[in-house]
């Protein structure tokens, strides 16, 4: 990660006071640092068909189609892999592959996930470690 973002997420976090933090991204993921101060870390996984879907409909107006998968494939598809990489830093993995899918998942799912954090929480040692549950 880059030395900019490294401090803007730093700065984030140290002016941050919430029992849940949600973050968007897998930046938070490269940087030991930053993991750290991360309880409980979720990765939301999506299918690579539908990322470059995303991405296409994203730049659709802003740039030729040309530019686009130009960009995509430069630019970030190899960002992907390293981001695929991210995810075995999380404690918990969540396999999903549309937007639909992802609404319910924020909807339903999370409430479940809110749940066992919780539960989590409260069997949170003295020392920082997780007691069997």
């Amino acid at each position: 990660m880059n030395a900019l973002l490294e401090r803007i997420h730093e700065q984030a976090m140290e002016s941050i006071t919430a029992d849940v933090i949600m973050v968007q991204g897998s930046s938070f993921f490269h940087s030991h640092k930053l993991r750290n101060q991360l309880d409980y870390k979720v990765y939301l996984h999506s299918d690579s068909d539908k990322r470059l879907a995303n991405y296409l409909t994203y730049t659709k107006g802003h740039q030729s189609f040309e530019t686009a998968m130009q960009k995509y494939f430069e630019e970030v598809k190899p960002k992907d892999s390293s981001t695929l990489q991210s995810e075995e830093h999380a404690d918990f993995k969540v396999q999903k592959a549309d937007a639909e899918e992802v609404k319910g998942f924020v909807s339903e799912e999370l409430k479940l996930l809110g749940l066992i954090i919780k539960d989590l929480c409260l069997a949170k040692k003295g020392d920082g470690s997780v007691a069997d549950l």
